[in-house]
C-alpha cells in the first residue's frame, strides 16, 4: 500500500462536501421530525442527570441513583443547551443531526486530504450518509455521536501532529482524547494512540518525548480522573457496578460471531450473510486490518517514522483496539448485546481505510506504464475495486437506510419517542396525573421520560440471561428490601405496570403481591396503576 501524503485541496471540493454534510443534516432532521429523536433507557438516564443537575441535585438517574455507569460530558452538553431555554427532545435532536453532518463532512476531508481525489472524497462521504449503523445511531439520543465525531477529528489531526510535532498540535489532540474520555470511557482508546505516536517519533529526544508524553496525558485524563473520583467518593465505584458473566470463555465466542454478523450487516446483503457464521466474518475483518498494517510496514523498510506517518496506522490501530476492546468487555460483564450501537465507532475507520486502499491503487505512475496491456490491467483493477467499492456502500446500506428512515418518518425515531408510547393510554394517564411518593416500574426509563418523576426499577429475580451469580442474588435482596421499605412512606408508593412487560428479569405482578398488598388505580389495554401497601 502507497505511503500517502496529504495534498492541497480547492475550496469548491471543500463545498461539495460540505453540501453532502448538509443533506445528512437535515436526512437526521427529517427522519426524526415526528417526536425527535430516538430515546432508549441509556437516553433517557442522559435527560435525568442532565435534568437534575439543573435543578442541583447533581448528576443523578431516572431512579435516583448517582449517574455514574456513563462519563458526564452528553448529560452536560443536554443541560447547558437547556439552560439556554431549548428542550432537551430539540436539543438531543440539533446535537445528533448536526454531529452526523460533521461526521460526514470530515470523513471526506480526510480522504480528499490523503488521497487528493474528488470523486474518492465524494463517495466517501455519500457511504456515511447512507450507512446502516450511523443512521440509526445518530437518530438516538446516544453520547456515541459525540464520540464518533471526536474520533474522526482525531483521525484528521494526528497524522499532522506526528510530521511536526508542536505544544499546540499536541494539546489539541489531547483535548480532543479528554473530551473523548468522558464521552465514553472506550474513549482512552484515544488517548492510548497519543501516547504511542509521541513515544515513537524519532525525530524527538527522549527527554522530549517523555516531556511531551506526560503533559498530555495529564491533559486528556485530568477530566476522567476528576469524574471517576467523584464515582469513588458517591458510591465506593468507579463505573458502576458491573456483574460478571458466568462463562466468560463461552460468552467470548458469542460475541466473536455477534460482532462478526454486526459488521458484516454493514457491507452484505442479509441472504449472504445470514448464510455464513459470523465469526468467518469478524476473523476476515481482523485480517484485512493487520494485512493494512504489514503493508505500511513493509513499505516503511524498517523505518519507524515513515509507517508511523501514514494515517492509516492511527485507523489500524483504533480498529485493533476497540474491537477487542468492546468484544473482551461483553464476554467479561452483562452489558448490552453486541449490536450496531455498540460497533457504529468502527465504521468510519473502516470506510477510511477502504478509501485510502482505492486511493493507492489510483495513484499509480503513467510513465512506468510501458504498453497498453499494462494500462488496461491496471484500469480494469481499478474499475473492479471501484466497482466493489460502490456496491458495497450503495448496495448493502441503501434499501436498509431508506426503508429504516421511512418508518421513522410515519411512527417515530423509536424508543419512547414513538407512535407505541405517545398513543399509550397508561402514558396519557400519567401525565395528565401526577403520582406522589415512591413509583416502581417495570419501565422506569418511560415513566422518567413523560412525568420527569424519579422511578426505580422494580425489583429484578435473582437471575438474569442464564446467569445465577452470587453477585446477582445479592442484588435482588437488595432490590427487595428497598422495595419494601419504600412501602412504608407516607407519600404511599405506586406500581406502574406496563403491558406487554418485555422485561422478563423482573418478578412479575403476582410475585410481587409475595411482598406487600396492592389495589389496582387504573387498569389500561397496555398497563395498570397500582397502589401498595405493606403487607
Amino acid at each position: 500500500m502507497k505511503h500517502l501524503e496529504s495534498k492541497p485541496y480547492k475550496m469548491v471540493h471543500l463545498f461539495i462536501l460540505a453540501v453532502i454534510a448538509g443533506i445528512g443534516t437535515i436526512f437526521i432532521f427529517v427522519c426524526t421530525k415526528k417526536y425527535g429523536t430516538a430515546f432508549s433507557a441509556d437516553s433517557v438516564n442522559y435527560i435525568a442527570a442532565a435534568h437534575n443537575l439543573l435543578a442541583g441535585k447533581g448528576y443523578l438517574m431516572c431512579d435516583g441513583e448517582p449517574f455514574i455507569a456513563w462519563p458526564p460530558l452528553y448529560p452536560t452538553l443536554l443541560a447547558l443547551l437547556k439552560f439556554c431555554r431549548i428542550d432537551y427532545i430539540v436539543a438531543a435532536r440539533c446535537v445528533s443531526a448536526v454531529a452526523f453532518g460533521f461526521v460526514v463532512y470530515l470523513s471526506g476531508l480526510w480522504v480528499l486530504k490523503n488521497t487528493s481525489r474528488l470523486f474518492l472524497a465524494v463517495l466517501c462521504s455519500l457511504g456515511i450518509l447512507l450507512s446502516k449503523p450511523l443512521t440509526y445511531v445518530f437518530c438516538y439520543a446516544w453520547s456515541e455521536t459525540i464520540f464518533i465525531v471526536l474520533s474522526v477529528l482525531f483521525f484528521l489531526l494526528l497524522p499532522s501532529f506526528i510530521k511536526k510535532p508542536t505544544i499546540k498540535r499536541g494539546l489539541l489532540l489531547a483535548l480532543i482524547a479528554a473530551a473523548a474520555c468522558i464521552t465514553r470511557y472506550i474513549g482512552g482508546v484515544l488517548f492510548l494512540l497519543l501516547v504511542v505516536s509521541v513515544f515513537l517519533n524519532k525525530k524527538q529526544t527522549l527527554w522530549r518525548r517523555t516531556t511531551f508524553a506526560a503533559f498530555f496525558s495529564a491533559v486528556s485524563l485530568f477530566p476522567l480522573a476528576l469524574w471517576l473520583l467523584r464515582n469513588k467518593l458517591v458510591t465506593g465505584m468507579l463505573t458502576g457496578k458491573r456483574l460478571p458473566t458466568d462463562t466468560p470463555v463461552s460468552m467470548l465466542s458469542k460475541n466473536m460471531t455477534l460482532a462478526g454478523d454486526v459488521i458484516a450487516s454493514w457491507f452484505l446483503p442479509f441472504q449472504i450473510m445470514k448464510s455464513i457464521p459470523g465469526w468467518i466474518f469478524l476473523c476476515s475483518f481482523c485480517v484485512l486490518i493487520v494485512a493494512a498494517f504489514i503493508s505500511v510496514i513493509v513499505k516503511s523498510r524498517k523505518r519507524i517514522l515513515y509507517w508511523l506517518e501514514s494515517p492509516i496506522v492511527v485507523l489500524v490501530l483504533f480498529l485493533g483496539i476497540y474491537t477487542a476492546g468492546m468484544v473482551s468487555a461483553a464476554s467479561r460483564v452483562i452489558i448490552d448485546p453486541i449490536d450496531d450501537r455498540l460497533l457504529a465507532p468502527l465504521y468510519v475507520p473502516t470506510v477510511l481505510l477502504f478509501c485510502a486502499s482505492l486511493g493507492s491503487v489510483f495513484s499509480f505512475d503513467t510513465k512506468m506504464i510501458q504498453t497498453k496491456k499494462d494500462l488496461s490491467v491496471k484500469l480494469i483493477r481499478a474499475g473492479i475495486l471501484g466497482g466493489i467499492f460502490i456496491g458495497v456502500w450503495f448496495g448493502a446500506g441503501f434499501n436498509n437506510v431508506f426503508s429504516r428512515a421511512e418508518r421513522m418518518v410515519k411512527y417515530g425515531a423509536g424508543g419512547r419517542n414513538s407512535v407505541r408510547w405517545h398513543a399509550s393510554e397508561t402514558v396519557t394517564w400519567l401525565k395528565s396525573n401526577q403520582l406522589s411518593g415512591n413509583v416502581f416500574s417495570n419501565d422506569c426509563f418511560t415513566v422518567f421520560f413523560f412525568t420527569r418523576h424519579t422511578c426505580k426499577m422494580s425489583p429484578a429475580l435473582p437471575t438474569r440471561r442464564g446467569c445465577t451469580s452470587a453477585e446477582l442474588r445479592q442484588e435482588s435482596e437488595r432490590q427487595v428490601a428497598e422495595f419494601k421499605d419504600a412501602l412504608q412512606a407516607k407519600d404511599g408508593a405506586y406500581l406502574v405496570w406496563f403491558l406487554p412487560n418485555r422485561r422478563d428479569y423482573l418478578y412479575d405482578v403476582e410475585q410481587l403481591q409475595g411482598f406487600c398488598r396492592m389495589r389496582i388505580v387504573q387498569q389500561f389495554r397496555d398497563g395498570a396503576i397500582i397502589a401498595l401497601y405493606p403487607k
